[in-house]
C-alpha cells in the first residue's frame, strides 16, 4: 500500500502487503537523488501511487557520453519507526552525498 509520495523529497513510503505466511507487515521508505560530477542535479520529478520518477534530458554530440550517479536510501520500519523514516533518510542522504562515489564504497 502506498502511504506517501514526496516529489520534493524524491521519496516514496509503502507498506508491505498482508500475507498468509506469517510474515509481519512493515513499512519501507525509498529516497533517491541523482548526481552529475558529484553534484546533486534536479530533473522533472513526478510521483504516482507507490512510485517516484525523475526525467533528465541532455543533448550529446556523436561519441559523447553522460555519466550519472544514482544514490538510493532504503529504510524499513524494522529499523526506524514509520514517522521517523523521512527524517532519517534525509540524514543518511546528506551523509552519502557529502562524499564522492569512490569514498562511499
Amino acid at each position: 500500500d502506498a502511504l506517501n509520495e514526496d516529489a520534493n523529497g524524491r521519496s516514496i513510503q509503502l507498506r508491505t502487503k498482508p500475507n498468509n505466511f506469517g510474515t509481519p507487515q512493515f513499512t519501507v521508505l525509498l529516497k533517491e537523488v541523482t548526481r552529475e560530477d558529484g553534484e546533486v542535479i534536479s530533473g522533472d520529478v513526478t510521483t504516482a501511487s507507490g512510485e517516484v520518477s525523475e526525467l533528465f534530458a541532455k543533448t550529446l554530440t556523436s561519441g559523447q557520453s553522460w555519466e550519472l550517479e544514482k544514490d538510493v536510501i532504503v529504510i524499513t520500519s524494522r529499523d526506524v519507526a514509520d514517522e521517523e523514516q523521512a527524517a532519517r533518510a534525509d540524514e543518511l542522504m546528506a551523509k552519502l552525498t557529502s562524499k564522492a562515489f569512490a569514498q562511499n564504497l
